[in-house]
């Protein structure tokens, strides 16, 4: 299982099915987005963050990284 999620497939590098995930992750509003894969985002070349799960983009969904970009 992974803590980090992402909608932005720019982000994600290495991306794998892994038989173990959910098919689908639900949010608040109990919409859900289908899982693509498991991957790594890449923040710096010393700095990744591993086990990231991509899931299908909802509208209106921005991720922490989106938010980041530029102040890294």
């Amino acid at each position: 299982t992974t803590n980090h999620m992402t909608g932005s497939k720019d982000l994600v590098v290495d991306v794998h099915k892994v038989s173990s995930m959910p098919t689908n992750v639900e949010w608040g509003d109990a919409s859900s987005s289908k899982v693509l894969g498991l991957g790594k985002v890449v923040i710096s070349q010393d700095l990744s963050i591993e086990k990231v799960m991509l899931v299908q983009r909802k509208r209106n969904c921005m991720t922490f990284f989106e938010s980041m970009k530029g102040s890294i």
